[in-house]
């Protein structure tokens, strides 16, 4: 009886520092997460053998979870468009038009509407540009197992072909970033463009070594250079052999479901 009380009160903390807005509470909810389950192996077998076990098998679940979703899946190896959404409604996707309003208020201009199915999900973006800064923003409406959400992602490009981009996208990569790709990930709580624009800011001054200037991003192909980035994207992801191609489409292999696998144990500690 003790136990399980135990097991209860452990499960209660671990589900309340999750749902804390601060990120140290947030892993240390994870922890206690684990604490539990490794707690509850003990109660079972009396050993910290069955302790062990039963963390062990906790942390091998996202990786069996993965490959029986995943397993038989094909994607195209680029983006496919999708004519069918190009006016999605911002009021389905939370904080989209709150996103559009402080981009306005910043001067961003709207150049383009973009919508294609990469992945598994259905992503529309609305492209806004502001030359004074070199950078396109970009408001993601995204569809993703039936759950509707949106995002923020700043890219801007240097002279010798560097990207640079910073986002709120809430999990991780599915695919490894190219080397001349850097991606800043900030808390997907964080909802204030001007705060995300700093960090994208920030992280152009790291990048942008000398003999390499931030280029103007030209509005008419934006969506051309979107879409050819998400393309150089699964070129590198095949010469790194986390996925196979097969005609024009690839899926992943032993070592992408165990890269799945390592981004979902990520995603499970920092919780966004």
């Amino acid at each position: 009886m003790i136990g399980l009380l135990v097991i209860i009160a452990l499960l209660t903390l671990a589900a309340g520092l999750r749902m804390s807005k601060q990120r140290f509470a947030k892993k240390l909810g994870a922890l206690a997460f684990v604490v539990s389950m490794a707690y509850l192996g003990y109660a079972l077998t009396g050993t910290w053998l069955g302790a062990v076990i039963s963390t062990i098998i906790l942390a091998l679940l996202p990786l069996f979870f993965i490959y029986h979703r995943l397993s038989k899946q094909r994607y195209p190896l680029a983006p496919q468009p999708l004519t069918a959404h190009a006016a999605s409604d911002e009021s389905f996707y939370p904080h989209a038009s709150q996103y559009r309003a402080q981009l306005e208020k910043l001067d961003f201009d709207e150049v383009d509407e973009e919508s294609w199915s990469w992945l598994d999900s259905e992503q529309h973006h609305r492209f806004l540009w502001h030359p004074e800064y070199n950078t396109i923003a970009s408001i993601c409406l995204c569809e993703r197992e039936k759950i509707a959400f949106s995002y923020v992602i700043f890219y801007s490009e240097l002279a010798d072909g560097t990207t640079i981009k910073t986002t709120n996208y809430p999990f991780s990569s599915p695919l490894i970033h190219p080397p001349n790709s850097h991606w800043t990930h900030v808390p997907c709580e964080e909802k204030k463009i001007a705060a995300i624009l700093r960090r994208h800011q920030a992280a152009i001054c790291k990048h942008n070594t000398n003999p390499c200037s931030v280029i103007t991003p030209d509005p008419e192909i934006i969506p051309k250079k979107w879409t050819a980035e998400l393309t150089r994207q699964t070129d590198y992801n095949l010469s790194k052999k986390l996925i196979k191609a097969d005609q024009q489409e690839f899926s992943y292999t032993p070592l992408g479901f165990l890269y799945l696998w390592m981004q979902a144990i990520r995603d499970f500690i920092r919780l966004c």
